[in-house]
């Protein structure tokens, strides 16, 4: 079974994820960096999946697979920001380190702790963590998931082998637009959808976002400015489209390449 046969795209990263484990070299701390929406935490799960099925049989894997999916394997933990809170704090990652100190499930087994958005520790958070990660248990594994490395403890990079995510192809974010909407009853049009995939930026978790949250309105005002809309009326379009994109999380309107980008979309829309 693979792990990572659910991953469309990131083969480079993937590689090098597998010649660590055969390698037998993956190391104590690692990070995965790179824009939000680009899938680092699933390739996260996908990369523990692989540490903590390693020599199982097919079922044994597949069981492992499941729990690891769901949540519920006793060697995997995932921290993230408690529901509005907009810091992890030293007790959430008080609880990796009195876990992390106990014994795996099974003999000379693994422990995988993901840490998500890990540029969201505190100071005394990131203290404590780093008191762990300077002399960590011989059997675990932190993966910490980030989109904003520099707001890390230099400290704590410093201790972490670094995995860089670059945003994907544009029709690989096509592919994962698929296999996301397959079998839903809901699916997006496929004029919003082209527009969504164009304005992810190569980020999938954006274009999902998008068509997600009622982005077929700005698609469907778009197309009534370039019916009826007179040329004095693009720059009210443009702030209108930039603070959507805000809200989203990064405006994309920002720098000229974003604007011309922007500008060509008008210009295959119309």
């Amino acid at each position: 079974m693979n792990p990572f046969e659910n991953i469309v795209g990131h083969e480079e990263e993937i590689s090098r994820l597998r010649q660590l484990v055969t390698s037998q070299k993956t190391p104590h701390g690692l990070l995965f960096w790179g824009e939000e929406g680009i899938g680092k935490f699933k390739l996260a799960k996908a990369f523990a999946k692989q540490i903590l099925s390693m020599n199982e049989s097919v079922s044994e894997m597949k069981r492992t697979f499941d729990r690891v999916e769901n949540g519920n394997h006793p060697d995997y933990f995932v921290l993230k920001l408690e529901e509005g809170k907009s810091e992890i704090s030293v007790a959430q990652i008080e609880e990796i380190n009195q876990s992390c100190r106990m014994l795996a499930e099974k003999k000379d087994g693994k422990k995988v702790y993901i840490i998500d958005q890990a540029e969201c520790m505190n100071d005394f958070a990131s203290n404590r963590f780093l008191k762990t990660l300077e002399e960590p248990p011989q059997n675990v594994i932190f993966i910490l998931v980030s989109s904003h490395k520099n707001a890390i403890s230099p400290t704590i990079l410093s201790r972490c082998q670094h995995l860089f995510f670059k945003p994907l192809e544009l029709n690989l974010v096509s592919t994962i637009l698929s296999l996301h909407y397959h079998g839903k009853m809901e699916k997006p049009a496929e004029e919003v959808r082209n527009s969504a995939i164009y304005l992810s930026y190569g980020k999938p978790g954006r274009a999902v976002y998008l068509i997600d949250h009622h982005f077929e309105k700005v698609f469907d005002g778009l197309n009534s400015f370039l019916k009826l809309g007179s040329p004095s009326q693009f720059d009210d379009l443009l702030r209108t489209l930039e603070l959507y994109m805000n809200q989203v999380g990064e405006g994309t309107t920002k720098n000229l390449q974003q604007r011309s980008g922007f500008l060509a979309f008008l210009e295959i829309t119309a």
